[in-house]
This record gives structure tokens, C-alpha cells and sequence, in this order.
């Protein structure tokens, strides 16, 4: 089975954990955020496409990242993979980090009003 979809805006790297003043780590607020954002548009895509939830098996994963031409630091593709796959893996309700076993990724320029990331997932039946 294949589902596509797409999240809308910049894409957000997967922020370094920071420590509390109690010593707890914790994700950012933008990287939470953004993982959120993933979450909620692959659930509308699972259910426009009525796939039951979890997928279950070897997942593989492919994203296409738009980001702003003209910025003049664009982020590591592998930290926004993270945030993508984390946005997944939030709550597993959807997929677990341990079955995607390929991921295909490429990082593009756009204009900023084109920016967004494109998510493919495919699995067998």
C-alpha cells in the first residue's frame, strides 16, 4: 500500500534536547510543535484513505523538503527527517520508528510561500 501527503509550511529540524533547571531534558517548543503539525496531517491522510492505524510491517519512507531559497542557512536534511519521522511515531498510533526500514530524502529550494514537506509511505499488505 502506498499513502501520500503533504505538510504545509517550513519544515523544522529536530531541535537539540534541552535540560530543564530540574535536569530534565525536553524537545523544543517549534521542533513539539512542527512533530504535532506531522502528526495531525498524516491522521487526515490515514483517514481520508481509510487505512486502519497502525501500519503493521517494514514501512519504507521517502520525503521531499522544500525550503526558503533564500535563506542563508537551510537545516540538515537528516534533522528534518527526524522531526518527520518523530511527527509519525508520536503516540504510536500510526507507525513505529523500528519499521521503517528505507527512507528515501531529498532537499529542494522554493520560494517561501512554496515551502512544505512531501511525505510517501509504502508498505506491503
Amino acid at each position: 500500500m502506498r499513502l501520500a501527503f503533504t505538510v504545509p509550511g517550513k519544515a523544522v529540524p529536530k531541535g537539540r534536547p534541552r535540560l530543564s533547571l530540574e535536569g530534565h531534558a525536553y524537545t523544543p517548543t517549534e521542533t513539539r510543535d512542527y512533530e504535532d503539525l506531522v502528526f495531525q496531517y498524516a491522521l487526515i491522510a490515514f483517514r481520508k484513505a481509510k487505512i486502519p492505524m497502525p501500519i503493521l510491517g517494514p514501512i519504507k519512507f521517502t520525503c521531499d523538503v522544500y525550503r526558503n531559497r533564500v535563506a542563508t542557512a537551510t537545516p540538515d536534511l537528516d534533522n528534518c527527517i527526524k522531526s518527520l519521522t518523530d511527527g509519525l511515531c508520536s503516540g504510536r498510533r500510526l507507525l513505529e520508528d523500528a519499521q521503517i526500514v528505507e527512507i528515501a530524502a531529498r532537499k529542494h529550494k522554493c520560494l517561501q510561500h512554496e515551502q512544505r514537506a512531501e511525505i510517501l509511505l509504502e508498505w506491503g499488505e
